[in-house]
Formats: C-alpha cells, sequence, structure tokens
C-alpha cells in the first residue's frame, strides 16, 4: 500500500473496540494488526514509569519496550507491514531497526545479530512476518540476561505497551 503521513487534526477514528483509552488520539488511518516478532516467550515486561532492575547493569532503572526470549540466530519477524524506516548501532543496545506502520505505529527491534537479511535496507516495503533480521547478542546493556529480542513500540511517537497490541500469551503452542 501506498504510505501516507498522517493528519494530526483529522478527525478522529470512531473505533469503539481498542483497548484502553490512550489509543483514543488515533487518527483517521487505523492501526494495522500487530504480530508476535518471534516465537519466543516474554521474559521481560514493560515498565515505563515503575524502574525494574537491570541484571548487566545492576541498577533499576526503566524498562520501555519487553524482552521476548530468542535462541541466537532466531529469524525475527515483522510485527506488522510497513516500511524500514532506520537501521543503526547502539553502543549499549547493539544493532536495532525500526519500522514504520500506518496509524502512526512504529517498532524497534534491538539486540539484533549484526547480520541484516539481504533486501532489508531503510525504505524497503515490509509485509507482516516477513523474515527482517536474526536475533542476536549485541546489547551490551542487556547482555547478562538470555538471549533476546528487545523490542518497542510507539504510537504517534509515545511509546506505548507492546503487551496492549499483540498477544503474547500462545508463543509456545
Amino acid at each position: 500500500g501506498v504510505f501516507k503521513p498522517s493528519k494530526e487534526d483529522e478527525t478522529k477514528a470512531e473505533e469503539g473496540t481498542t483497548a484502553d483509552s490512550e489509543t483514543e488520539k488515533t487518527e483517521a488511518e487505523p492501526l494495522p494488526q500487530f504480530v508476535n516478532p518471534t516465537s519466543g516467550a516474554l521474559i521481560k515486561e514493560y515498565s515505563i514509569e515503575v524502574p525494574v532492575f537491570s541484571v548487566t547493569m545492576e541498577d533499576y532503572r526503566t524498562h520501555n519496550g519487553i524482552d521476548i526470549y530468542v535462541q541466537n540466530g532466531e529469524r525475527i519477524l515483522a510485527a506488522a507491514g510497513g516500511t524500514v524506516k532506520e537501521i543503526w548501532e547502539d553502543p549499549m543496545m547493539g544493532t536495532c531497526m525500526s519500522i514504520s506502520h500506518s496509524g502512526g505505529a512504529e517498532t524497534i527491534y534491538k539486540n539484533l545479530s549484526p547480520e541484516i537479511p539481504e533486501g532489508i535496507s531503510v525504505g524497503a516495503q515490509v509485509s507482516e512476518g516477513s523474515f527482517i533480521a536474526v536475533g542476536g547478542e549485541s546489547a551490551l546493556a542487556e547482555i547478562s540476561e538470555e538471549p533476546h529480542l528487545h523490542f518497542e513500540m510507539k504510537v504517534n511517537g509515545e511509546f506505548v505497551n507492546p503487551c496492549d497490541y499483540i498477544n503474547f500469551e500462545n508463543s509456545e503452542e
């Protein structure tokens, strides 16, 4: 599909089915359906207000994403269709990638293997469930923890809890 920039001031979409009242800010363009980007189980919750203990850093810090268990070398999938916005190296979080989606949504994948699959580059169109990266252990800030994907979501530039949008219950079926 064609990506249209969202218009902040357009009338709100009428959606009686959204979780939480925080999604009231949704523009006319609805959010896509999101899926678990890995087959792994949730190992660390989203905690933006309450700091959680970091084993590696030995301190308490907020966790603006979730950690999903992945084996080293496991395939990471796009949580929804969209456009690869950025691929970067972060000194603490390792190899990272962000994908922009409809409805002002963005998914961010961190602690990836530096080897990015062929065809995945900035500007590339990806579809839900397509292979975008490989799980790695590139995040120095989380290296003492078991191998995982650090996964973040934003809606209209604000961090949101991915668990409000993705069901991680039936990961291991």
